[in-house]
C-alpha cells in the first residue's frame, strides 16, 4: 500500500503516542471500566493503538479519510473502523464508556460534534478531547503571508474569523469554497460554553503545551414516577457485554463504502467580552 502524506503523518503521531517522553506526547488515561471507547478523528488508529489495550476494550475508530482507515484496518485488527463525520457518528445512542479526539474537533462543525458525542456516550460517560488555541492559527496566518501565499492567507484568515465568532457567539460557518469544510481555533470560553449545551457536565480545561478538555455526560434520568431511592440494574441496558460489543462493529458500515456528513444547524448564544485576550479565555 502507498503511503500518502496523510498516512505518514499519523505514522509520526503513532511514534509519539508510543513515546511517553516525547513533550508532544499525550494521550488519555484508560481505566478497566472504559470498556467502550471511541476515537473521532482517528486517522490510522493511532491513538488508539498507542493505549496499547488489552483485549476487554472495544476500541472504535473514525475519520473523514479512506485511505488511512484502510491502512489502519490493514495493519491494527484490534480497532474497528468507520468512515464518516464528527456530526453523524453510525452508532446507536449511549453505547461508549469514553470518546476521545485528539486536534480533530478544530474541523468540524464543533456544536453539532459535540451533540452527537453526548448522545452516543453512556450516562457518566467522559469526554477527552485537544484542541486548536489561537495563537496556533495565528502562527499559521503569519507564516502564509511571509509565504506569499495568497490563497493559504485567504483560508487562514476564515480560519480566524470562524474562532473568533465561535469565541463571541457559540457558531461557526463553512469555508465557502468548500461547503462541507469547517475549521476554527477554540477558546476556553467558547468550549465551556458549547460543552454546557450539549449537556456536559464537570469540565476541566488545561492549558500548556497541549490545549486539553474533559468532561463528563450527565447521569441517567430516572423514569417518571421512580422514587429516587429505588434501585435499578442499569448495567443490562447500557452496559455492553462481549456479544453487545461485536454487534455494535458488525453494524458498522465499510470504510471504503461509508462517507456521512452532516449539515445540522449550530446551536450557540451571544455573549460578551470578558476583557480576556483569546489566549487565556
Amino acid at each position: 500500500m502507498n503511503i500518502t502524506p496523510k498516512v505518514a503523518y499519523h505514522l509520526e503521531e503513532l511514534d509519539i503516542a508510543r513515546t511517553p517522553s516525547l513533550p508532544e506526547h499525550i494521550i488519555p488515561v484508560v481505566v478497566s471500566a472504559d470498556k467502550m471507547i471511541l476515537d473521532i478523528g482517528c486517522g490510522i488508529g493511532q491513538t488508539l493503538v498507542g493505549l496499547d489495550l488489552n483485549a476487554s476494550h472495544s476500541l472504535f475508530g473514525v475519520d473523514v479519510d479512506q485511505t488511512s482507515l484502510a491502512y489502519g484496518k490493514s495493519h491494527f485488527a484490534n480497532v474497528n473502523y468507520a468512515q464518516c463525520s464528527a456530526e453523524d457518528l453510525p452508532f446507536p445512542a449511549a453505547i461508549f464508556d469514553l470518546v476521545i479526539s485528539r486536534v480533530a474537533l478544530p474541523y468540524s462543525n464543533i456544536p453539532d460534534a459535540l451533540e452527537e458525542i453526548h448522545r452516543v456516550l453512556k450516562p457518566d460517560g467522559k469526554l477527552w478531547i485537544t484542541l486548536h488555541p489561537v495563537k496556533m492559527t495565528r502562527r499559521q496566518w503569519f507564516h502564509s503571508i511571509r509565504k506569499l501565499n495568497a490563497k493559504d492567507v485567504v483560508f487562514r484568515s476564515y480560519v480566524l474569523l470562524n474562532g473568533l465568532r465561535f469565541h463571541c457567539s457559540g457558531k461557526l460557518f463553512r469555508f465557502p469554497v468548500k461547503p462541507g469544510r469547517y475549521e476554527s481555533f477554540q477558546t476556553s470560553r467558547a468550549m465551556t460554553r458549547a460543552l454546557r449545551e450539549a449537556g456536559f457536565q464537570n469540565t476541566l480545561i488545561k492549558r500548556g503545551r497541549h490545549f486539553l478538555i474533559t468532561a463528563t455526560k450527565g447521569p441517567a434520568e430516572l423514569p417518571t414516577g421512580m422514587e429516587a431511592g429505588a434501585t435499578r440494574d442499569a448495567s443490562v441496558s447500557l452496559a455492553a457485554d462481549e456479544s453487545g460489543r461485536s454487534a455494535v462493529a458488525d453494524e458498522l458500515p465499510d470504510v471504503t463504502a461509508h462517507s456521512a456528513a452532516s449539515s445540522k444547524s449550530a446551536k450557540g448564544q451571544s455573549t460578551k467580552s470578558q476583557g480576556k485576550t483569546l489566549e487565556d479565555a
